[in-house]
């Protein structure tokens, strides 16, 4: 078997944006989100699951790190060198096709998104990413569609293209209107509907 296993705590970083290294990860358990420096803001790039593969650009171009990847609560993972890693695709023609698809399918998937997100107003932005959120990642609760997986209000407004100041506003009005509750690194999608409606999505 490919690597060794280890595990990461909440919040651990696994790779850190600007370093050279070349290994990879292959995700076993739990959830980690890439994020990338964007002057003195950290901006969420994407979250990833367990089954997923995180730094195999790096293996394979050599260059510097583009991005870190965060432990969102516990994380287990098979860390695999980029030399072995390259070795295994190479003689491996079929894990070799998957991973190129696994990539253009991340760069369509965040094409889409930057155009699905284009020209909106910022209430539909956060809508949409909020339900996107819930869709991929929640779980349901009690009071909803539970979505715990570590993601700060600076990150959602990043992922969302607005500033911070705008994001508590939005916040604030869906809490009011009965739609959101929250909590730390937390979000409840209390009225599914009515958070449809503010994302436009019919």
């Amino acid at each position: 078997m490919l690597g060794s296993r280890v595990h990461f705590a909440d919040q651990a970083y696994l790779l850190h944006e600007g370093d050279r290294s070349d290994h990879v990860f292959v995700l076993l358990s739990g959830l980690v989100k890439v994020v990338g420096e964007m002057g003195d803001r950290e901006v969420l790039i994407s979250l990833r699951l367990a089954g997923d593969v995180v730094g195999e650009l790096g293996a394979m171009t050599g260059e510097p790190r583009v991005a870190a990847v965060v432990a969102c609560g516990e994380v287990s993972a098979r860390r695999i060198s980029g030399g072995s890693w390259r070795a295994f695709l190479a003689d491996h023609q079929d894990a070799s096709v998957a991973t190129n698809q696994l990539l253009c399918d991340r760069l369509v998937a965040a094409t889409r998104r930057q155009l699905d997100l284009a020209g909106r107003q910022a209430r539909v932005r956060v809508a949409r990413v909020l339900w996107e959120l819930g869709c991929e990642f929640g779980q349901r609760g009690p009071r909803g569609l539970e979505i715990a997986v570590g993601i700060s209000q600076a990150e959602l407004a990043s992922a969302a293209g607005c500033s911070e100041s705008t994001l508590r506003d939005l916040i604030k009005e869906f809490r009011s209107a009965g739609v959101l509750a929250t909590g730390y690194r937390r979000y409840v999608l209390l009225n599914e509907n009515k958070l449809l409606a503010a994302a436009d999505i019919q």
